[in-house]
C-alpha cells in the first residue's frame, strides 16, 4: 500500500500509477487517497478522526479483500514518500495498525520530522472558525464542531492560514490512542511496536531543493538571504539557545577553505543544511532506533539524477525523484506514466529495474537482495491482462521483445539491449546490500555504478544527531537567553515565523530534537545535559548583592550590555579576501623600512658632526 506525501494538503494517491511496478514485480499495489487539510486533520476536543487512524481503513479492507486479487494478506507492506512516510512511521508506532501489515518502506520522511506533525491545532482550528463565522471560544467546543459542520466545503478550504515554514497546520497529533506518545520516546521505547516490523529507509541527494526556485539554482544566494533563512529554520524548529543553535550551524554549513564564498557555493551548502535539519538528520535517527531492534533495517542513499529530467543534475538526486525509478517510468520511456518525466535512458530503465527488484525483494522476504533476477514473462503478461492496449503493447515490447510492435529481431533486439545497459545490470545484480546496524552503518548508495558505503556524511550528520540534541536543552529560569539576537526584528526572517513567549518556550518542545531519547546513551546525555545546564545557569546569573541596590541594578545593566555586545558582534560571515590583508602587511613593511632608513641616516650624520666638532677643538687645543 502506497500513501502519497507532498503534504497534508494537497495531492492523491491517483496521481501515482502502480502498474509498471505491479507487472514488473509481480505485485498487488494499492494507493489511496486519504482526507487532507481542514477535512481530514481538523483538530477539536470531542472528536479528532486523523489521517493516521483513517489509514487502518484501507489495511483493514486489504485484510478483508487482497486474495481476491492474489495477494497475501500475510505480507503486506506500507510504502510512503515524504509526508506519507511520516504516515508510515506512526503506523509503525500505533497500536491500533498493529496486525494489519508487516515491513515498512520510508523514502525521504520520519515521524520525527518536524513537519511530520501539528503541534499547534488548536490555534488553527481557532482561526478557521473565526475567519468562517463560528465561535472560537474553546470551552464551546460542541458549539464549534456543530457550526463547522454546516460550513460549505468552499468556505472551509478557502481559509488562508500563515503557517510557520518547516511546520504543519493540520496533521497527526499525540491523541494517545493513535499516536500514543511522542515519536521520539515510543521508538527509544525497545519494547514498542517499532520494532516488530522490517524496514526499508532512506535518503536523497538534494532533500531541500523544492525551498528554493529556479532563480535561486541559477544565481545562487547571497550571505544575508542565507542568514535569514537559517534564522526562520532556527525559530520555528526549536525553544531553547536559538542564537547559539544559530551560529553553530552556520560555522559547520560554512566552506571555510575558501578565501571568498561564491553564491552558488552558499546555495548548495544552504541546501545540505535545510535538508539535514529537516529530512535526512530525522530519518538517520529513525533508523539508528530501529537498527537497535531485531528486525532487518535497510538505509539506502539515491544519488543519481535523471538526464532529462525536470530538475538540474547537477545538485543530484532531489526530494521525490527516487520515485519514479520505484514505480518503474523508465520501462515506459516515452510514456506518461503518472506526473513523471517520459524520456529515459537504457542504463536509466536499467536502474529501474534494480530498484523494483531491491523493493519487491523487501517486500516478499524482508532483505533488499536475495538472489535478484528477472521476473518471469509470464508474470508480466498475465500481471498486465487487465491494462489497456497501448499499455500492454509497449510493456510486452520492452520485457518481451514482441516482434511485432518492432522491426528488430528478438536477437537483435537482445543483443543491442544488453550492450547498452547489461553492464548496468550487471552491477546490480552481483551486489549484496547488507543491513544497517548502529557500529558499521552501512548503506546503499544508489547511483549508475552502485556501492556499500558506510555512515552517510557521517561528520555533517553528527551535528544534528549528536550535538543539537546537546545544546537544545532548557538552561537557567529566565527566557532571554533561548532567543535569537533582535528576535522581535521581522526584516532578519525568510518566511513566515511563529510567536515567541514565555508559554511558547515553556508549552513547545520539538518531538526531532530532544534530550530525553538521545541515540547516545542515557548516562552519558545525562551527564552532557547537566553540564550544559550549570554552565547556562552561571552565564546568566547576575554578579551577588554588595549591599547597596544601586550597585546591584547597576551590574545586572552592566553584565547585559557586555552579553548583548557580545551577541551582537559575533556573526557568521564569509572567510575575509586575504590579499587585502597581504597588501596591509606589506605596506607596513615598508614604512617600517623606510623609518629605518631614516633613522640610521639621522644617527649616520650626527657621528660626522661630532667627530669633525672633535677635530676643531683638538686643532685649537694644539696651537694653544
Amino acid at each position: 500500500m502506497f500513501i502519497h506525501g507532498e503534504s497534508y494538503e494537497w495531492n492523491a494517491g491517483s496521481t501515482y500509477d502502480g502498474s509498471v511496478l505491479s507487472s514488473f514485480a509481480n505485485l498487488v499495489v494499492v494507493t489511496i487517497n486519504y482526507r487532507l487539510g481542514v477535512l481530514g486533520e481538523l483538530w477539536t476536543l470531542k472528536t479528532n478522526i486523523a489521517s493516521i487512524r483513517l489509514f487502518s481503513r484501507p489495511l483493514h479492507w486489504i485484510q478483508e479483500n487482497v486474495h481476491e486479487f492474489g495477494g497475501d494478506a500475510s505480507n503486506v507492506t506500507v510504502m510512503g514518500q515524504g509526508y506519507g512516510a511520516s504516515a508510515v512511521n506512526l503506523l509503525m508506532l500505533s497500536p491500533m495498525a498493529k496486525g494489519l501489515f508487516h515491513r515498512a518502506i520510508m523514502q525521504s520522511g520520519s515521524a520525527l520530522g518536524p513537519a511530520s506533525m501539528a503541534t499547534d491545532s488548536i490555534r488553527y482550528t481557532r482561526q478557521l472558525a473565526k475567519k468562517v463565522g463560528c465561535p472560537d471560544n474553546w470551552e464551546r467546543n460542541s458549539q464549534i464542531v456543530e457550526c463547522l459542520r454546516q460550513k460549505s466545503v468552499k468556505e472551509l478550504i478557502s481559509v488562508d492560514f500563515k503557517v510557520p515554514t518547516h511546520l504543519t497546520a493540520f496533521g497527526p497529533t499525540v491523541d494517545g490512542v493513535v499516536v500514543p506518545n511522542d515519536p521520539n520516546l515510543v521508538m527509544a521505547d525497545a519494547g514498542s511496536l517499532y520494532g516488530t516490523y522490517d524496514l526499508l529507509l532512506g535518503v536523497t541527494k538534494a532533500e531541500a531543493y523544492n525551498h528554493f526556485n529556479i532563480h535561486d539554482e541559477k544565481h545562487g544566494i547571497d550571505l544575508s538571504r542565507r542568514d535569514r533563512i537559517l534564522r526562520t529554520l532556527v525559530r520555528n524548529l526549536f525553544t531553547f539557545h536559538l542564537q547559539e543553535i544559530y551560529l553553530t550551524i552556520g560555522n559547520e554549513y560554512t566552506d571555510w577553505s575558501r578565501s571568498a564564498l561564491h553564491p552558488s557555493t552558499i546555495f548548495d551548502s544552504l541546501v545540505d543544511a535545510l535538508g539535514d535539519a529537516t529530512v535526512v538528520g530525522p530519518l538517520i535517527r529513525a533508523a539508528l532506533f530501529h537498527s537497535r531492534r531485531k528486525r532487518n533495517t535497510f538505509l539506502y542513499a539515491f544519488l543519481y539524477a535523471t538526464e532529462e529530467g525536470d530538475f538540474p543534475s547537477k545538485l543530484g538526486c532531489i526530494h521525490g525523484e527516487d520515485l519514479l525509478y520505484a514505480f518503474g517510468a523508465p520501462l515506459v520511456s516515452g510514456m506518461q506514466l503518472g506526473f513523471f518525466s517520459k524520456t529515459f535512458t537504457k542504463q536509466e530503465s536499467a536502474l529501474s529495474e534494480a530498484v523494483m527488484n531491491y523493493w519487491s525483494n523487501f517486500v516478499k522476504h524482508g532483505y533488499g537482495t536475495r538472489s535478484i533476477k528477472s521476473i518471469a514473462k509470464r508474470n508480466v503478461a498475465q500481471a498486465l491482462a487487465s491494462h489497456s492496449a497501448s499499455v500492454f503493447t509497449l510493456l510486452t515490447r520492452i520485457v518481451l521483445s514482441d516482434p511485432n510492435s518492432n522491426s528488430l529481431s528478438k536477437e537483435e533486439e537482445k543483443e543491442k539491449n544488453e550492450k547498452s545497459s547489461g553492464k548496468s545490470r550487471d552491477r546490480f545484480e552481483k551486489l549484496s546490500w547488507p543491513q544497517y546496524e548502529e557500529q558499521q552503518q552501512q548503506y546503499l548508495s544508489i547511483t549508475m555504478k552502485p556501492k556499500v558505503r558506510d555512515h552517510y556524511h557521517a561528520h555533517r550528520l553528527s551535528y544534528w544527531v549528536q550535538l543539537i540534541p546537546r545544546l537544545h536543552v532548557p538552561g537557567s529560569p529566565t527566557v532571554d537567553h533561548h532567543l535569537l539576537s533582535d528576535h522581535d526584528q521581522l526584516a532578519t526572517y525568510d518566511g513566515v515565523v511563529r510567536d515567541m513567549t514565555v508559554s511558547t518556550s515553556s508549552l513547545y518542545t520539538n518531538k526531532f530534537l530532544t534530550t530525553q531519547s538521545s541515540i547516545d546513551s542515557p548516562q552519558n546525555l545525562e551527564k552532557s545535559n547537566s553540564s550544559l545546564n550549570e554552565t547556562s545557569v552561571h552565564l546568566t546569573t547576575s554578579a551577588p548583592k554588595t549591599g547597596k541596590e544601586n550597585d546591584s541594578h547597576q551590574q545586572s545593566a552592566l553584565d547585559a550590555s557586555v552579553n548583548s555586545n557580545l551577541n551582537s558582534s559575533v556573526t557568521v560571515t564569509a572567510p575575509v579576501n586575504y590579499s587585502t590583508a597581504l597588501s596591509v602587511t606589506i605596506a607596513i613593511g615598508c614604512s617600517l623600512l623606510i623609518l629605518n632608513v631614516l633613522v640610521f641616516a639621522a644617527r649616520q650624520g650626527t657621528q660626522e658632526c661630532f667627530a669633525t666638532k672633535h677635530q676643531f677643538l683638538s686643532g685649537c687645543l694644539s696651537r694653544t
